[in-house]
């Protein structure tokens, strides 16, 4: 007995290497070149979805609770990666793939509530200002739809969630690609997350993805389109933006969530079939 009290003491003395997670974010890291609606140009600069969701929640929760989900190139600067973890998120499911990745990430803001111009060439035509070399060669990803079959070097996979972090009961799923999208929702419920929410992709938010939908959205706790994504999914249907919310809801998903900008938000609660407008 004595032996076994001391064994007992002795553990709970010993902290855990890392704190336990509570919380999954999965998304991208990017290398971002934006320019803000003054002029100033913030050039190659971290960014990327994950970054800024996980900004979002250490606002509300404790970082060290947070385990961020992503991977990146070899190139991708191991400094920004570190300044991460400084703010005391977890890292540990950011994984660094053995060749490099383009990262880059475009946007333009002509004002606040104009969309940003996503083509650097674009941009530069017509302004005063030299075209930076690190932006040679930036891809034309616009208009580009997802694969269905295919997965991107960036696509979460289901190792890419650490043992640890599937002790987590909430996540939330940033925009990634429609195969991520498809797969991963499922993966964590049946690790028995209880909470598990999605910001779509414009890569299949649109009309020949519409049958595929239902069972994307079917199980999330929330959904969380844009205006202008959910207006391209159901093109040619309906321009009410609550039936569109009602539509998606009745896919399985608790709630709703229309981002809509400047114009705030509207929510979509399927259970209590009850309709929000959330101001900006």
């Amino acid at each position: 007995m004595q032996i076994a009290a001391l064994a007992y003491n002795f553990s709970m003395d010993i902290e855990p290497a890392h704190p336990l997670v509570s919380f999954l974010l999965a998304g991208q890291l990017r290398r971002d070149f934006i320019v803000l609606p003054n002029g100033e140009m913030r050039l190659d600069v971290p960014g990327g979805n994950l970054l800024y969701a996980a900004a979002g929640l250490g606002i509300w929760e404790t970082p060290a609770a947070c385990g961020l989900v992503a991977r990146v190139g070899e190139d991708y600067q191991q400094e920004w990666i570190e300044k991460i973890e400084q703010r005391s998120f977890d890292i540990r499911g950011i994984h660094r793939l053995p060749h490099s990745v383009d990262l880059r990430s475009f946007l333009a803001y002509p004002d606040l509530t104009t969309r940003p111009i996503e083509n650097p060439i674009n941009f530069f035509a017509g302004v005063d200002s030299a075209f930076p070399r690190v932006l040679y060669g930036y891809p034309d990803r616009s208009g580009a739809p997802d694969s269905r079959t295919r997965l991107a070097p960036t696509s979460i996979r289901q190792v890419d969630f650490l043992e640890e972090y599937l002790d987590a009961t909430a996540a939330h799923i940033c925009p990634l690609d429609y195969l991520t999208h498809s797969l991963i929702p499922a993966v964590l419920r049946q690790a028995g997350f209880t909470l598990v929410t999605l910001d779509p992709s414009p890569g299949y938010m649109n009309p020949s993805f519409r049958d595929d939908l239902p069972s994307l959205v079917t199980g999330l706790t929330a959904f969380f389109p844009s205006e202008e994504e959910v207006r391209a999914v159901f093109q040619g249907y309906t321009d009410d933006l609550w039936e569109m919310a009602e539509q998606l809801a009745g896919f399985g998903c608790e709630y709703v969530v229309i981002k809509r900008g400047q114009n705030g938000q509207l929510l979509f609660d399927s259970s209590a079939r009850a309709r929000w407008e959330i101001p900006a």
